[in-house]
C-alpha cells in the first residue's frame, strides 16, 4: 500500500529548466552557496575530473544503458538505468525537470519500472511525483530518510530558497541493505551508507565494468557533508571505507553531483577518506 506524503498543491516553478541556470526561475543564483552547500563537504583545491564529466553522460554495454544528467534545482545527477533488450528502466534521483526525464525515457524506448532515491534531500526528489504519475512506477526510499521526505518544506526554508515544496509522490517500498531493485534484466543492489543522511543508500550494478550510484555519499575528491539533519561524520567515513572501498578499483562511481570518478581513484586520491 502506498503512503501518501506531502502537499495538496504543486508549485508550478519547481524544477523548471532555464537558460540562466537551474535555479533562475526560483530567484536563487546558480553560484549561491546553497547549490553546493546542500550536498558536499569541504573541498580542497583538487576537484577531480574536468567539467566534461558534469555534462550528459551515456554508456551502453552488455544490453545495459547507464545515462546521467544534471537536473534543476541544484544540479542533482538524475540517472537512468536501462535494459535495452527488455525496454525497462530504473530512474534514480529525479530531482527536477520531470517532463525532461520522462521525454528521455521515451526517446530511449524505456518503460520505468522503479524510482529510487539515494536519499531524500529536496534537490533529489522534486520530480518524483511527475515521473511516478507518467510511468506508474513504484517509488522507493530507505525508511530512515522518511522524516526528511515528510519535511521537504522545512529543508527548503532552511536554505532560504524562495519556493514551495512540490506535491510529493507516494512511497511504495522501503529499501534496506541487501535488497535488490529489479527492472527486466537489471539488478541494482542496495548498500545502506548512512552519514550524509540516516537513510542514504548507494546502488551497485555488477558487470564487466561495475557501477555504483553513490548519491551524495562520495564525490570526486570529496565526500558528502554531514552537518545537515541526521548527518554523522563517523558513519559517513565508515560507509565509504568499509562498504564502497570494498568494491573493485575499476568500479565507475556516478556521484549525486558533479563528475564521475572510480573507486580506485578515490581510494588513492580522496583527501578525506583515501589511503594516507
Amino acid at each position: 500500500m502506498r503512503r501518501r506524503i506531502g502537499r495538496d498543491a504543486q508549485h508550478s516553478e519547481w524544477g523548471e529548466r532555464s537558460d540562466r541556470g537551474p535555479l533562475a526561475s526560483t530567484g536563487v543564483a546558480t553560484d549561491s552557496p546553497a547549490t553546493e552547500a546542500l550536498c558536499s563537504g569541504p573541498r580542497p583545491g583538487a576537484r577531480g575530473p574536468g567539467p566534461e564529466g558534469r555534462r550528459h553522460g551515456h554508456a551502453k554495454g552488455q544490453g545495459m544503458i547507464v545515462e546521467s544528467f544534471p537536473v534543476a534545482p541544484l544540479g542533482c545527477n538524475c540517472v537512468i538505468l536501462g535494459d535495452e533488450e527488455r525496454g525497462t528502466a530504473i530512474v534514480v534521483d529525479p530531482g527536477g525537470e520531470g517532463p525532461r526525464i520522462v521525454a528521455r525515457l521515451q526517446e530511449l524506448g524505456l518503460q520505468c519500472e522503479a524510482i529510487v532515491h539515494t536519499h531524500t534531500h529536496f534537490d533529489h526528489i522534486g520530480a518524483t511525483k511527475h515521473v511516478q504519475e507518467a510511468t506508474s512506477a513504484p517509488t522507493m526510499i530507505h525508511e530512515a530518510d522518511l522524516f526528511l521526505y515528510e519535511g521537504v518544506q522545512m529543508q527548503i526554508d532552511s536554505f532560504g530558497a524562495p519556493f514551495r515544496a512540490p506535491e510529493m509522490a507516494e512511497i511504495d517500498r522501503f529499501l534496506a541493505h541487501g535488497d535488490t531493485v529489479l527492472a527486466g534484466g537489471l539488478e541494482a543492489d542496495v548498500v545502506h551508507t548512512p552519514g550524509h543522511s540516516p537513510g542514504s543508500i548507494c546502488l551497485t550494478i555488477e558487470g564487466e565494468r561495475p557501477v555504483v550510484l553513490a548519491g551524495d555519499t562520495l564525490f570526486a575528491r570529496s565526500v558528502g557533508r554531514t552537518d545537515l539533519w541526521g548527518g554523522d561524520t563517523s558513519q559517513l567515513v565508515d560507509s565509504i571505507r568499509r562498504k564502497l572501498f570494498a568494491l573493485p578499483d575499476e568500479t565507475l562511481v556516478i556521484c549525486g553531483h558533479g563528475p564521475n570518478t572510480t573507486i580506485g581513484e578515490e581510494r588513492r586520491l580522496n583527501p578525506f577518506v583515501g589511503e594516507r
